[in-house]
Parts: C-alpha cells; sequence; structure tokens
C-alpha cells in the first residue's frame, strides 16, 4: 500500500506490505510503554479492554467476539531504521475476501521488549 492515510488490515499479507500503511505512519505515537491496569480496564496506548465486560474500545466501545484476539507481528521499515513486535487485535476472523477492516493496529515495541509484549498478548 502506498496511501498512508489508510488503515489496512494486517490480515494475511506478509509483514513487509503491512507497514507501508498505518504502522509506517503512526508508529512515533504509538510505541508501547506498558500496560495500564485500572479496575475496570486494561489499557495498551488508546486501546481498551473491559476487565468485567465482553468489550474493547478505541474511543468508542464495542462488542468482543469469541474469535477476538491479540498477536504480535514482526515488521521492518528499513529506510526508517525501525523494527519491532506490532500488537494487532484481530477484532474478528474474515470469511473470503474482507470487505471491513477486521484487525487494528494496536502500537508496537523494539525487539528487545518482545518479553513484556508477549506478557500483554
Amino acid at each position: 500500500m502506498t496511501d498512508d492515510d489508510e488503515w489496512p488490515s494486517l490480515g494475511v499479507q506478509p509483514a513487509t506490505s503491512v507497514t507501508d500503511g498505518r504502522i509506517r505512519s503512526s508508529y512515533r505515537a504509538k510505541e508501547i510503554s506498558d500496560l495500564v491496569e485500572y479496575e475496570h480496564e486494561w489499557l495498551l496506548n488508546t486501546f481498551g479492554i473491559d476487565r468485567h465486560e465482553p468489550y474493547y474500545r478505541i474511543g468508542w466501545s464495542f462488542g468482543l467476539r469469541p474469535e477476538s484476539r491479540l498477536y504480535l507481528r514482526w515488521f521492518e521499515l528499513a529506510d526508517e531504521g525501525v523494527k519491532g513486535w506490532a500488537v494487532v487485535f484481530r477484532i474478528f476472523d474474515p470469511v473470503g475476501e474482507p470487505t471491513t477492516n477486521y484487525e487494528l493496529f494496536v502500537g508496537w515495541v523494539p525487539p528487545a521488549r518482545k518479553a513484556d509484549a508477549e506478557r500483554w498478548v
């Protein structure tokens, strides 16, 4: 993808093609410092998961599905000199060719902080 304003799905595309979109345009603001735990919510940057109800939040709240999950995906931006582990939230598993975004780029950590990201996921 060449349009940095689009928010591509991080689906089954190779990580190198994914980085041209959302990760490339927002990695500077999306490095995750730590998981923040509140009484009713876990937060990674501005992405939250309710601790008591099946909801996630990215400004607005949405219902979790049985297939919703967080996972890690390796990425490299050679021209920026940046590489690391992207934390991705899969909202649902698409059937066939997806017609909507089904994954969100939550944030990322440098390679040395992979253990932190694994703990959060």
